[in-house]
């Protein structure tokens, strides 16, 4: 999708849509779920950087973290990260900044940008999984358990 942005085969509003439906299609399909552990969680990442991109018209990125020698283009007034859903706003234009882009994460030698959200999403998703995979084993030794009292 962003290749396609990137020729100017579809335009900037178009882009936005396209990208707050994706959006939206994940937190409702995350609804289905709200009741597991671990899911309210990402439900409020997703809600965090729809808030902040719906604000921005992109993900926000704090110019200091922006990876060295990134392509930037200028699109409606705005300096757009190629090949990212980013955007190097000045600081005084960015509404929610600190729901951007601002929190590094080093693995190595690569550095990774993420937001409040997308860290709130992490932390979910990790939670429900876990919780899957606990109540699985817990699962596992109840029934073990019921077998050899039924066999007993």
């Amino acid at each position: 999708m962003l290749r396609f942005f990137e020729r100017g085969a579809i335009d900037a509003v178009a882009y936005r849509i396209l990208l707050m439906g994706t959006l939206a299609s994940a937190a409702a399909g995350l609804w289905c779920l709200r009741r597991q552990s671990g899911i309210p969680l990402a439900i409020l990442g997703i809600s965090l950087n729809a808030l902040v991109i719906g604000a921005n018209g992109a993900m926000p990125i704090a110019p200091e973290l922006l990876p060295a020698g990134p392509t930037v283009e200028v699109i409606d007034g705005r300096s757009h990260v190629v090949g990212t859903k980013a955007a190097q706003l000045p600081n005084a234009e960015t509404e929610l900044a600190w729901l951007g882009d601002v929190l590094p994460l080093r693995f190595g030698h690569r550095v990774f940008v993420l937001s409040v959200g997308d860290a709130f999403i992490a932390i979910g998703l990790a939670w429900f999984v876990m919780g899957l995979s606990i109540r699985t084993v817990a699962e596992l030794r109840f029934r073990r358990c019921n077998a050899t009292v039924r066999s007993g």
